[in-house]
């Protein structure tokens, strides 16, 4: 991660990956494996913009944008979101 917030984005990354691990080690979601994607916004404007654009082409299920503020505007409503606040 990087940018001004890179220290807490590494540490939201690591707890993501033991809780993907955890998840898949017990049988996923519904039988199926959670596959992680990680992108870095660098907490700069332009960088979340393309990194929402991104996302949303990928066509993502849920997303965790703790700090993207990009992504909760361009999201489709249908996409479950969660935030750390």
């Amino acid at each position: 991660m990087t940018g001004s917030l890179a220290e807490a984005g590494d540490q939201v990354k690591r707890g993501a990956e033991l809780a993907v691990k955890d998840i898949n080690e017990a049988g996923g979601v519904n039988g199926r494996k959670i596959v992680l994607s990680v992108e870095d916004d660098a907490c700069d404007p332009k960088q979340a913009v393309s990194v929402a654009n991104h996302v949303i082409g990928e066509q993502i299920s849920l997303v965790d944008a703790t700090s993207a503020r990009a992504l909760q505007f361009r999201l489709p409503q249908s996409t479950p979101s969660i935030a750390c606040s």
